[in-house]
């Protein structure tokens, strides 16, 4: 087995897997190492088959490999692309591309094969050592712990866990935005007005009981709503774990099995009524979809003033376009703010690097920004973006033996559009 590469990316997720195939395409020797055994991350396991908005305001605002992959993915699955001609502020529901998440997965493993990726599979971070000029990567394999060595560390956990284990400052919040667990329904009723008010009070003494919750079947924590249901089981529930810190083993298990027990608790309510009798549960999303966990603190910031004006930082590096989308415990779950006409934030190099770090970078979820920043830039069309980013600054810093913070921001974005990304 290899071991020695000049960039190591951790997370092989929707910001991962960009990164390894700009870096394959740069032409650097690059591994991609994943936990689980299938690439993409929420778009394939988590069931947020979705990914966008990649306009902003009918303009392409992030293009570039992660949408090179999602608009194959929908061509192969004969899945339209939005009519973006249409688009109206509001950038959700039909103005994000749909796809399918097991074509998607097909396609993410013949992306990073072609672009000459080594990919390991069923493999963890355990321990970073740091050089002036090398990176030593312990990974947990199956066979046991295995030293790996690179010059450029990409950190595309979603939980920044490889920044965490090299030391450097990270940011986790006591009480985080609650996680959703997907599954797919058939067989979902249309229900009259009787049905769904004798569901309704049947809802609210299970509630009483302890049986339920009322966030097992929507987002409104003061009430039952059907979100569960006329989703079909997409996107359908709050799964809120006060003070669980989901980038540890212990919190994403117990955010995994609460996620599964809600909907085991709904199905056997669900299944007590005649006119669900053709209910079946068709799947499960493998893992449970997480919002929030952990930010770097990195060399620059994110902050929400700046996400919702537009302003620049001097070091832009790519677009992002969402709006503010702070899930919390309120009537329907959510702080939500939609950007001025025409306004389209930015995300500067520096928030992709660890203050104090060399040549390690992070990507997706886990950047430094506000809070309220981050409920936008955690969607995954932006976490393709910052991953294209990432790949692209660990290429060019594998190759001018500049530092990563150091790179002339010409031959980046010099990179990037080569590539097809959009740059600010």
């Amino acid at each position: 087995m290899k071991t020695d590469y000049d960039v190591i990316i951790i997370g092989g997720g929707t910001a991962g897997v960009i990164a390894a195939v700009q870096a394959g395409r740069a032409g650097v020797q690059t591994l991609l190492v994943e936990k689980d055994e299938i690439l993409g991350g929420t778009l394939t396991k988590a069931g947020i088959s979705c990914p966008g908005p990649f306009y902003a305001w009918r303009k392409p605002a992030i293009a570039g490999i992660g949408y090179e992959l999602v608009t194959k993915c929908a061509a192969e699955s004969d899945i339209p692309l939005p009519d973006y001609s249409t688009q109206e502020p509001c950038p959700q529901g039909r103005w994000a591309v749909h796809v399918n998440p097991h074509v998607y997965a097909l396609i993410c493993d013949q992306a990073v094969n072609d672009a000459g990726v080594d990919v390991l599979f069923d493999a963890m971070c355990a321990r970073i050592e740091e050089t002036d000029n090398t990176k030593k990567v312990t990974l947990c394999l199956k066979e046991g712990l295995r030293d790996f060595t690179c010059k450029v560390l990409i950190d595309a956990t979603g939980d920044a866990n490889a920044v965490s284990l090299a030391g450097y400052d990270v940011i986790r919040e006591k009480d985080v935005q609650p996680a959703t667990y997907t599954a797919k329904l058939e067989g979902v009723p249309k229900l009259s007005d009787e049905e769904l008010s004798a569901l309704r009070a049947d809802y609210e003494e299970a509630v009483k009981q302890g049986l339920l919750r009322y966030t097992d079947s929507g987002w409104n924590s003061h009430g039952m709503d059907t979100r569960f249901l006329s989703t079909r089981g997409h996107n359908g529930n709050h799964i809120f774990l006060s003070g669980i810190d989901a980038s540890t083993s212990a919190g994403i298990s117990a955010y995994a099995l609460e996620g599964r027990a809600a909907i085991l608790r709904l199905l056997r309510f669900y299944k007590k009524y005649d006119f669900f009798k053709d209910l079946k549960l068709t799947w499960l999303s493998p893992v449970c979809g997480i919002r929030e966990t952990v930010r770097i603190v990195g060399k620059q910031t994110v902050t929400e003033e700046k996400y919702l004006s537009g302003e620049r930082y001097g070091d832009d590096v790519c677009f992002a376009y969402y709006p503010v989308d702070l899930h919390d415990a309120s009537s329907y779950g959510r702080k939500k703010i939609y950007h001025e006409p025409e306004v389209v934030p930015t995300v500067p190099r520096g928030a992709l690097l660890p203050k104090g770090s060399r040549n390690l970078i992070t990507a997706g979820r886990c950047i430094s920004a506000d809070r309220a920043s981050l409920s936008a830039l955690r969607v995954e069309a932006a976490c393709m973006a910052t991953g294209q980013v990432a790949g692209a600054l660990a290429a060019l810093a594998v190759k001018t033996g500049i530092e990563a913070s150091e790179i002339p921001m010409s031959d980046l974005k010099n990179l990037l559009e080569a590539h097809g990304a959009i740059v600010p």
